[in-house]
């Protein structure tokens, strides 16, 4: 045993988890002889009574005798069992030598990041090693940093999503007709970005959950409440809506130095196209100046003629925004869409100590309105097949994202309604560029808003701008007669159909 313990311990990658389990069994090896003795003892006594008066002395006390050594064992053995695993022999496991991961190693920590991590499938329903490189994308920038942060960072900064009702925030979609889960894959980016992700349904309990380790931070990621299910034939609904007990057990929670995310934006109510209430609205008025205007919905629309309209397909995304001179907004811009905005509005004398600064704007443009009133557009479209601006509607500037800080509280607010779900933050479109057609992210800007968002909050602006959604997936097209169809058809075939289309409805119209 001595021989076999010291060749695994002295090896040139020792190997001190096979030791331990080596002496483990060893040791249980060793007890069960001894309980055996006292057992074949005590059995040549019962089955041989012709044994001498010592013979039988001796056997009935062999288990007595080796009572203390037996004891002494299972001690040891207990303390091999409370052994936490080494996190070397692990290390030494996950640089296989035809694993090719990449090694972060500091003076107290090392991490492994492998090569599945470093260079993902496009097909998130591939996997395995043999998925071809072409077929693969480079995750290594955002993945190797997180490793660092987790070597170098041992505080653990936790990212809470708030909820009152509604579905389950990163579980859904396994089954048929089960909607997916809205922020499953915004969960992956965050823990890539090593954040501890968990979701809090206020409607449920009062109390955050729990977190084991407790992380350092919380930062609280907070959705406007879902309002309760009405009956199938619009009669009220049973459950309990949101109340001030609800937003008063979440303020507690955050506290007076709270770091929060709030997404707010436009949102229908109950009857129709009228505009829903935000329910934390007096919180962010009263405590850091910010007021979400939610009788306001920004519109896109098209011009036809001096002063006529229709609206745009899409119409309530915005795309074309500026942003001001913030750590948030300093890195490369990618494509951003924002849905369901309504314009933040700032007091211009916010409270006591309250620093704003805007970080998502939309211009004053012509194609952009403000509507207040939905049904004031339906009635003129159904009267005369086209739009113009109603008195009283808005043209902007519109604020979309402000930050605010006062002293050691941050809260960033983001006014477009579901803009960092998987839906909009990693939807991806067909494009045609000098390589072939490529399914890329249509809206990475997105996901860089709100990882960076949470960055600031955590005090970590030197990590932001890193890792965005896969893209550039190039489409193998194997016949030089199909690359040629679907290149006419994007370029010509396409945009005629539609302009075609345009004007038969048009045309429709005037009748």
């Amino acid at each position: 045993m001595r021989e076999t313990v010291d060749s695994l311990m002295f090896l040139d990658d020792p190997q001190y988890s096979a030791a331990v389990n080596e002496l483990k069994g060893v040791y249980r090896a060793f007890t069960d002889t001894l309980n055996r003795i006292e057992r074949y003892g005590a059995n040549e006594v019962a089955t041989k009574p012709s044994l001498s008066p010592g013979a039988v002395e001796y056997l009935s006390t062999a288990g007595d005798r080796y009572a203390t050594l037996v004891k002494a064992v299972e001690a040891e053995k207990t303390e091999l069992q409370e052994l936490e695993p080494l996190t070397f022999d692990d290390l030494l496991r996950q640089l296989g030598p035809t694993s090719n991961p990449v090694l972060v190693e500091t003076g107290d920590d090392a991490l492994v990041v492998d090569f599945s991590s470093v260079w993902p499938p496009l097909d998130p329903n591939m996997s395995g090693g043999r998925v071809p490189f072409r077929n693969r994308a480079f995750k290594g920038e955002e993945k190797v940093t997180a490793a660092i942060l987790r070597a170098t960072h041992k505080e653990q900064t936790a990212v809470v999503f708030v909820r009152y009702g509604g579905q389950p925030l990163f579980l859904g979609g396994f089954a048929p007709g089960m909607r997916a889960a809205p922020y499953a894959t915004m969960k992956q980016q965050l823990e890539d970005a090593n954040f501890v992700v968990e979701e809090w349904d206020l409607k449920t309990g009062d109390t955050p959950p729990e977190i084991n380790p407790s992380p350092t931070r919380t930062i609280y990621v907070v959705l406007k409440p879902t309002p309760p299910q009405r009956g199938p034939m619009g009669q009220p609904s049973q459950e309990p809506p949101f109340s001030e007990s609800n937003e008063r057990a979440f303020l507690d929670a955050m506290g007076d130095a709270g770091r929060a995310l709030f997404i707010a934006g436009w949102y229908p109510g109950p009857f129709g196209p009228m505009p829903s209430t935000y329910e934390y609205n007096d919180y962010l008025d009263q405590t850091w100046g910010i007021k979400v205007d939610t009788s306001t919905l920004l519109l896109q629309v098209a011009s036809i003629e001096p002063g006529k309209f229709l609206p745009r397909r899409d119409s309530s995304i915005l795309r074309s925004m500026e942003v001001a001179e913030h750590p948030i907004v300093s890195g490369p811009q990618w494509r951003m869409a924002l849905p369901m905005c309504a314009p933040l509005e700032l007091s211009g004398s916010p409270p006591e100590g309250v620093e704003q600064v805007p970080l998502v704007l939309h211009p004053r443009r012509e194609d952009v309105w403000g509507v207040r009133n939905i049904g004031e557009y339906e009635r003129q479209l159904k009267e005369r097949s086209y739009m113009t601006r109603v008195d009283g509607d808005l043209e902007g500037p519109f604020t979309l994202a402000v930050a605010a800080t006062n002293g050691d509280a941050k809260v960033v607010t983001i006014s477009a309604a579901e803009f960092a779900t998987d839906g909009v933050a990693f939807a991806r479109e067909l494009v045609l560029a000098s390589e072939g057609f490529q399914l890329r992210s249509r809206n990475p800007g997105n996901v860089t808003l709100f990882v960076n968002s949470l960055h600031w909050l955590n005090d970590n602006t030197q990590f932001m701008n890193i890792g965005r959604p896969i893209d550039l997936a190039v489409l193998e097209v194997e016949s030089p007669s199909t690359v040629k169809v679907v290149q006419a058809l994007t370029i010509v075939v396409w945009p005629v159909l539609a302009l075609v289309c345009g004007g038969v409805a048009w045309w429709v119209r005037r009748r």
